[in-house]
This record gives structure tokens, C-alpha cells and sequence, in this order.
């Protein structure tokens, strides 16, 4: 169940390699055991776009500081357009990635929110995104080359230049789906 995956996540550890300098990835598969009954997608988490949502407790292995890459699959419930816009995974003023309501006819942009040493960098998608469809969704912010950047299935859409030197990190917790 939902409350179950919740359990066990929140008392998730990650402890990457002290001796390892370079990139490192945290991944979190989720197996429905062989029960593809309702709720179930693709042998994951299927939320209704309501209040739904996984959580994730703080770790410094979750803490974006200079450069990061966030990468998702989405697929956007039509029940999801109210005009607003909603985070889809959300570290507090670290980081975040919102689905926002174009308005009409259920078309949708993604937002990409960090917060860094010089301000908040807010950057959204001019892409129109259908509902009912899947796609791959890649954020990087890279404060090397002073950029955050989204990508829609491998299709850089939108890139923002900022000067700064690092990103804001916060105690939140990382929560995946919600309203």
C-alpha cells in the first residue's frame, strides 16, 4: 500500500562511497511482488493526481549543492487541469519540478524551481505537453556553466542563464506526487 511504501522510505538510508568523487545516482524501484491489480503501473506507484504522494525523509545524499541532474517519467492525468499549478517532486527551496495548468483544452508546461546562493531561478518549458501521454523529463542545473536547463523526451526546451555559485539546500523532505 501507499503507507507502506511511505514506511519504508522514510527510514531509507543512502550512504554513497566515501572514496568515489564524480557523479553518483539514487534509485528507488518500487515491485508491486505480481499484484498488477488496480493502482498499480508499469510495476510502480500510480497516483490519482489528488493527494497521492511518496516521501522521502531528509539525507545529505538528497542535497543538491552545485550541480544536479533530476530526471522522471510523467504522465499527466486530465483531471489534473484546475488552473493551477502543482509540484510533482518537491525538496522545499533546494529544488522542485511543478506541473503547471496552460489554461485550456488540458495542455500543461514544467517548471523547474531552485533556489540558489543569488536568488530563485524559476524557469518553465514553452513545450505544450498533452494529458494522457508519457514523458521523459530531465532538469539540470548546473552552476559550472550558470545554467538550469529542461529537457522533454531528449529535446532541450528551455535553458536559463543565472551567475551562481551554489544551490540552496533544505531539511524537507523529498516528496514525489501530491497536489
Amino acid at each position: 500500500t501507499k503507507d507502506e511504501i511511505n514506511d519504508a522510505l522514510r527510514n531509507m538510508t543512502y550512504s554513497p562511497n566515501t572514496d568515489y568523487h564524480g557523479e553518483d545516482a539514487l534509485v528507488i524501484e518500487v515491485n508491486d511482488q505480481g499484484d498488477t491489480g488496480a493502482g498499480r503501473a508499469f510495476d510502480g506507484v500510480k497516483f490519482d493526481g489528488v493527494d497521492d504522494y511518496v516521501e522521502i525523509a531528509d539525507d545529505t545524499s538528497l542535497q543538491l549543492s552545485e550541480s544536479a541532474t533530476i530526471e522522471t517519467w510523467l504522465n499527466i492525468d486530465p483531471a489534473s487541469s484546475d488552473g493551477n499549478f502543482h509540484n510533482f517532486l518537491d525538496k522545499g527551496d533546494n529544488y522542485s519540478l511543478s506541473l503547471v495548468d496552460d489554461g485550456s483544452n488540458d495542455t500543461f508546461r514544467i517548471r523547474l524551481t531552485t533556489t540558489t546562493d543569488t536568488g530563485l531561478i524559476s524557469i518553465d518549458t514553452n513545450e505544450i505537453l498533452q494529458s494522457s501521454k508519457w514523458y521523459h523529463i530531465v532538469a539540470v542545473i548546473d552552476s559550472h556553466n550558470n545554467t538550469a536547463t529542461i529537457f522533454i523526451d531528449g529535446v532541450q526546451e528551455e535553458t536559463l542563464s543565472m551567475k551562481f555559485a551554489s544551490i540552496n539546500t533544505s531539511t524537507d523532505s523529498l516528496t514525489v506526487g501530491g497536489a
